[in-house]
């Protein structure tokens, strides 16, 4: 599909690829605040192993995006999508790594405009996602989009020794298109 960029009001997302990846985003995946919930943290690469990580997004089917502030232009985060095309689903995540962002609406605005890719752009039927039990910012994100929650997975992820469920979330394309505007968001 190329190069897609999707606008918000105060936030934005653009495909990126490995020129795109930097010190300062390597720096992201190997601070501990912010891998906590990140399986990355359990193999944390160098510059050079992220870059041919992100190269493996071939935007078509699995897609790489930046997260970046409108008023900064400057990458903040990072939201993907991999798609199971058979089945017309995606499940997602997302990341935030300047923390002066952390707690704002960055994760739901840019997840808004995935959502609306997915569903807009290329007809999916269903996007689904996780987050750890404890991860009570992503929980509060996944409900306040409309997300659904569909189940857990009982003490699947390990965490400094501790067993945590992994919740499980989904949201069809009809729930978010009723969804989004009650939200404000179109």
């Amino acid at each position: 599909m190329g190069n897609i960029k999707l606008l918000g009001s105060n936030f934005y997302i653009k495909t990126i690829t490995k020129i795109d990846v930097t010190q300062k985003y390597v720096d992201w995946l190997h601070d501990p605040e912010t891998n906590k919930y990140l399986e990355v943290r359990h193999n944390l690469p160098n510059l050079e192993e992220q870059k041919l990580f992100v190269d493996t997004y071939d935007q078509k089917s699995n897609f790489l995006f930046g997260i970046y502030s409108n008023d900064t232009k400057t990458m903040i985060g990072t939201i993907s999508l991999s798609l199971n095309v058979a089945h017309q689903t995606a499940s997602f995540g997302y990341l935030i790594g300047e923390k002066k962002y952390l707690g704002t609406t960055a994760g739901i605005d840019a997840a808004c405009l995935l959502l609306d890719f997915a569903f807009d752009d290329l007809a999916l039927y269903k996007v689904s996602g996780g987050a750890y039990v404890t991860n009570i910012g992503s929980l509060f994100n996944f409900k306040r989009m409309g997300f659904i929650k569909e189940g857990k997975r009982r003490e699947e992820l390990l965490q400094d020794g501790k067993r945590f469920d992994s919740v499980l979330f989904g949201i069809l394309s009809t729930e978010w298109f009723q969804k989004r505007e009650s939200i404000g968001y179109k």
